[in-house]
């Protein structure tokens, strides 16, 4: 026969027991809530801190990108509502103030007088007089049709030089 005889401890060692496992279980307890809001706040500043360097980015980038081979700069808009004229004064200019000229009369044919065959035909003549060797930069104010022309020209070029 089995004889166990029950062995209780001391109350006070108990009570000193209890108190130290409660006091250990709490201490855990508070090391996951300040993991926790130690990782929202990691997050929070993250989130701060990379929108502020977009920012920064955006603040110091030029308007017109800069190339250092491209020539021809961004398009200046005279805002003249007769096309005509602005083709007249092409015969006479420098290269760079020609395309600015043929890119303003292509803006006017296609914004205000919907004519995409006179705009395509300005377009055109922008991209022939200048070198096939000067990069196409697409200006954020180049209209759609002439930044898909530039956009094919590149390709183009792009294509011609790979299967060289």
């Amino acid at each position: 026969m089995n004889d166990q005889t029950e062995v209780y401890a001391d109350p006070s060692f108990r009570e000193a027991v209890l108190a130290q496992s409660i006091k250990v279980m709490r201490h855990g307890r508070r090391r996951g809530y300040y993991v926790v809001v130690a990782a929202v706040l990691a997050a929070y500043g993250a989130g701060i801190g990379s929108l502020m360097l977009v920012q920064g980015k955006q603040s110091t980038r030029s308007a017109t990108p800069v190339v250092a081979s491209v020539v021809v700069a961004a398009p200046a808009r005279t805002h003249q509502q007769d096309p005509q004229t602005l083709l007249k004064q092409v015969a006479g200019a420098s290269r760079p103030e020609q395309v600015l000229l043929l890119t303003e009369a292509g803006d006017i044919y296609l914004n205000v007088r919907a004519d995409i065959e006179r705009a395509l035909n300005c377009y055109r003549q922008v991209l022939e007089i200048t070198p096939a060797n000067v990069q196409m930069t697409i200006h954020p104010e180049d209209t759609w049709l002439f930044k898909s022309l530039k956009k094919a020209r590149v390709k183009e070029i792009d294509h011609a030089e790979t299967s060289s």
